[in-house]
């Protein structure tokens, strides 16, 4: 099988063993929380569009010229299962995975990041999502990375949603401005936007739509990215139908630019991203 199905008491979820990519996960008898383009197959030998792909060695195009594939090679190489577990209860599952040098010395860019490291994903689900992923540096000099979970969360109507917690947070929107500024209140405007945040508090997502709230937490993180392609963005994504775009929303979390993880010989660094899903009247 080219994915794995993970379910607790109260939710299910499917991973891909290619990118170790978390590809749905809701709820029991609800909306899923995750979105995933209907243009999307798990048989395609490609990194889907949509739910948990994973940004490693480096995010977007990296800092620094040539590093290509776009995000890193983390979401495009088949990561190795390790294995998975339920509780006695049945109300937590999880799964792991890993990723190597050895297992990425073939796939572009690898040579980019040619440093000895292993990069141990656990994916864990009950009532909420959780995922982690720590990085060891195995080398003899140190490296820096850059890791964001670039998670698209499923909405109903991209402007009947708004996030809540961004007051006061310092951010910028790179392909506009590189000048940071200080957010005032809640994001509202959130179709068309591409902007990264200098903090990784708790937010949460309220959808006005579907009645419900999605709070985010994450630990290990310096940055959350908030990203929606627009009505004209998305007509140059290919795997992604034109008016989807409305149904979607990414907020990551991650340590890029400026706040890329470095790691001495024989250190780790975990980053870990939480979802949660209540109603709201």
């Amino acid at each position: 099988m080219d994915f794995l199905t993970l379910s607790s008491s109260s939710s299910t979820a499917v991973v891909r063993h290619l990118g170790a990519q978390v590809s749905s996960w809701g709820l029991n008898d609800q909306e899923p929380v995750l979105f995933l383009s209907r243009l999307a197959s798990l048989q395609n030998p490609t990194p889907l569009r949509g739910g948990i792909p994973i940004m490693f060695p480096w995010f977007n195009q990296g800092r620094r010229p040539g590093m290509l594939p776009k995000h890193g090679f983390a979401r495009s190489l088949r990561w190795e299962f390790e294995n998975e577990g339920t509780s006695a209860d049945g109300s937590t599952s999880w799964a792991s995975w890993h990723l190597d040098k050895e297992l990425s010395s073939n796939t572009p860019g690898h040579a980019l990041f040619p440093y000895r490291f292993l990069a141990r994903y656990l994916v864990s689900l009950s009532d909420t999502l959780r995922v982690s992923l720590e990085v060891t540096n195995l080398d003899e000099v140190e490296f820096d990375y850059e890791i964001a979970f670039h998670t698209y969360l499923k909405v109903g109507e991209i402007n009947q949603v708004e996030i809540l917690g961004t007051n006061g947070i310092e951010a910028c929107d790179p392909f506009i401005s590189k000048e940071h500024f200080q957010i005032e209140g809640n994001l509202e405007s959130l179709c068309k936007i591409d902007r990264v945040l200098y903090e990784a508090p708790q937010l949460v997502v309220r959808d006005h739509y579907l009645k419900r709230d999605i709070t985010i937490s994450s630990t290990g993180a310096s940055n959350l990215i908030i990203w929606n392609p627009g009505a004209e963005g998305a007509k140059t994504i290919a795997d992604m139908e034109d008016n989807e775009y409305r149904q979607m929303l990414c907020v990551e979390a991650g340590r890029i630019y400026d706040k890329a993880v470095s790691l001495e010989p024989g250190q780790s660094h975990e980053i870990s991203y939480e979802l949660a899903v209540s109603a709201f009247k």
